[in-house]
């Protein structure tokens, strides 16, 4: 807004309709990729598909930025918007695939919960810190990719350490992930289990 010259109802009404047409369409189509990757993935899809939004949406989030024109940033608002939205649905699977039965809605919950502070709670502080301390009132672009830089390591890390996790079933006992079969194939039943 500041770079630009734009106005506060200008540039909310511009970002407000790139949020209400592409966050929808990036959570329909991360839900359709879900089901594809899950059947040659299994349950390592969410975090594939967590990985690739990350590190596809830090560099939208970098155009956004630091683009000299607002087409280019209007770009990358909508290139952040829909890239980010597609990890929502593997996200909120992810979460319950991980979670026993019987703690899936307090797990979920305290996820969403957890979200919102981060989102909002340590995002904001941290991008005015570094505008006033570091970068100056002119280097909001500057301060918004490396905000966002840093949030997808943190992501991108957070996806490999679960990737070498062993995968809980739903009885609540650890077991390594299912290989991947042909597609539409159902995964081995885990150990113990009666075939039916």
């Amino acid at each position: 807004m500041r770079r630009h010259g734009l106005s506060v109802a200008a540039a909310g009404s511009a970002f407000g309709t790139l949020v209400l047409v592409l966050a929808p369409a990036g959570h329909l189509c991360g839900g359709a990729a879900l089901d594809a990757l899950r059947r040659r993935a299994g349950a390592r899809a969410p975090g594939l598909i967590i990985g690739a939004a990350l590190a596809a949406g830090a560099p939208a989030v970098a155009l956004f930025g630091l683009a000299p024109g607002l087409e280019g940033a209007t770009l990358g608002a909508a290139l952040a918007t829909f890239g980010l939205g597609l990890a929502s649905p593997a996200a909120l699977a992810g979460v319950q695939l991980m979670t026993p039965p019987g703690l899936r809605t307090r797990i979920g919950a305290l996820f969403m919960a957890c979200v919102a502070a981060a989102g909002f709670g340590i995002g904001p502080p941290t991008l005015g810190v570094l505008t006033d301390h570091v970068f100056g009132p002119a280097g909001i672009g500057e301060a918004l990719a490396l905000v966002a830089a840093c949030a997808a390591g943190i992501g991108l890390l957070a996806v490999a350490v679960q990737a070498g996790a062993p995968v809980p079933d739903p009885s609540g006992r650890a077991r390594a992930a299912p290989a991947a079969g042909p597609a539409g194939a159902m995964p081995a039943p885990a150990s113990g289990t009666p075939k039916q």
